[in-house]
């Protein structure tokens, strides 16, 4: 698993991911990072723009999927 910090697009999937209901075991597994590590960003608030608009970009995708 990978050690460095995440990109901003990781970022942004996890809070997507999460947001979905998937938990940090889950979204670790799926994305090669360690669940603390994934918890550890969930668990910070989005102070930048750049990656809220990723999020809403991603949970668009994803719902226009269903």
């Amino acid at each position: 698993m990978s050690k460095a910090k995440p990109k901003k697009s990781e970022l942004a999937y996890f809070k997507a991911l999460s947001a979905q209901g998937m938990t940090p075991n889950a979204i670790g597994n799926m994305m090669g990072r360690d669940p603390k590590t994934v918890s550890k960003y969930l668990s910070q608030e989005i102070t930048d723009p750049e990656v809220e608009r990723m999020v809403e970009l991603i949970r668009q995708a994803e719902l226009s999927q269903l």
